[in-house]
């Protein structure tokens, strides 16, 4: 499953799997298929998406879903890189 970020942009191609987090409707399918996934990818190197990340593991963890896994992807430098470092960004 992948949880797309709340930018308007959409990607070319349509993907039964991708969620664009536009309106209550979008939030509920999304935690609804959130709860089947084994790995979540969020896309962006924001701190938003960074925050959402953290936000999902800890709401997987508080109902026993500790082994999805977790995955953040960017391309170049992202926002927690620039403002505070490599060592914070790992």
């Amino acid at each position: 499953m992948i949880a797309w970020g709340s930018e308007k942009a959409r990607l070319e191609h349509e993907f039964s799997n991708v969620y664009y987090l536009e309106d209550r409707q979008a939030h509920s399918r999304c935690h609804n298929e959130l709860l089947k996934a084994k790995v979540v990818v969020v896309l962006g190197g924001t701190l938003e998406a960074y925050q959402t990340a953290a936000s999902i593991r800890d709401y997987l963890d508080s109902l026993g879903y500790s082994k999805t896994q977790i995955l953040l992807m960017y391309q170049g430098v992202s926002e927690v890189d620039r403002n505070f470092g490599k060592l914070v960004s790992k």
